[in-house]
């Protein structure tokens, strides 16, 4: 039965991270919600068959069934991250799984609610994710409705669940550095879209993983950074633009699925 439900999560998930797929294409472009899906490159409206999530994909080998030019391999990508991240999400807020074997999973266990809106946060974050990576830019309608149920989790947190004033201030005070950085040097060397994925992302995490978020979130890109300029010095170098966007969102789903409180401030605040 767990299997079952587990897979209808799955499809749930990758079913959410299509219309993410569908925002991230149409933004500024067309309606999001009116008109039929189609394809890119010879505008074929697709039929409902061509939009099953991932099967789709995979039974026409990544192409249109009508001019046979090759489909982004993001979209399938966003599929299977949508249907793996929902799948997580939902064995460690709504059965309690904890996947490092540590000791409890903080205010997200057991909460419909809270599940809710990490469901919601998720078709979100790929929307963001994708378009950043193609355009260098985040989109606003996605990223404020990140910000919404993020200030709105962290109000219904507060109020219902563990009335804690550190948690309630955990996006503002994680977005805090890198607000700074962007006022002191006026937006050349953070952009303000990093400072309010850190609010909404910490609103959502708490102060004690929200802080994990962001320092796991440099070291990545550090990482990242530094294994570009190695292995491609032709094309980046250290005044080339590369989006913190993904190691932001990266960073703040694996501190929650595996719980990862690096400052042990959980003691302190709790």
């Amino acid at each position: 039965m767990i299997a079952i439900i587990n897979l209808l999560v799955f499809m749930l998930g990758a079913s959410l991270a299509s219309f993410a797929n569908v925002i991230a294409d149409r933004y500024k472009i067309k309606s999001i919600v009116k008109g039929r899906s189609e394809c890119m490159s010879c505008s074929h409206k697709l039929s409902w068959y061509e939009l099953i999530p991932i099967l789709s994909y995979l039974i026409q080998k990544g192409r249109c069934r009508n001019c046979k030019s090759r489909l982004s391999p993001v979209y399938i990508g966003g599929e299977i991250l949508g249907g793996v991240l929902l799948l997580f999400v939902f064995n460690i807020i709504l059965l309690g799984s904890n996947f490092m074997n540590n000791t409890y999973i903080p205010f997200e266990t057991h909460s419909i609610y809270t599940f809710i809106a990490w469901s919601m946060i998720i078709p979100a974050s790929i929307s963001i994710l994708i378009y950043d990576i193609r355009h260098k830019m985040l989109p606003l309608m996605p990223l404020y409705f990140l910000l919404t149920v993020g200030t709105v989790f962290a109000i219904y947190r507060f109020f219902i669940i563990d009335h804690n004033y550190y948690n309630l201030a955990a996006g503002i005070i994680v977005a805090v550095p890198y607000a700074l950085l962007y006022v002191i040097s006026k937006g050349k060397w953070v952009g303000l879209g990093d400072v309010l994925l850190y609010y909404g992302y910490g609103s959502m995490l708490g102060l004690a993983l929200g802080a994990s978020m962001f320092f796991v979130s440099i070291w990545i890109g550090a990482f990242v950074t530094i294994i570009l300029l190695i292995t491609h010095k032709r094309e980046y170098n250290l005044k080339s633009e590369i989006p913190f966007t993904p190691f932001i969102i990266l960073a703040s789903f694996y501190v929650l699925i595996i719980n990862y409180d690096l400052l042990n401030l959980n003691y302190f605040i709790n």
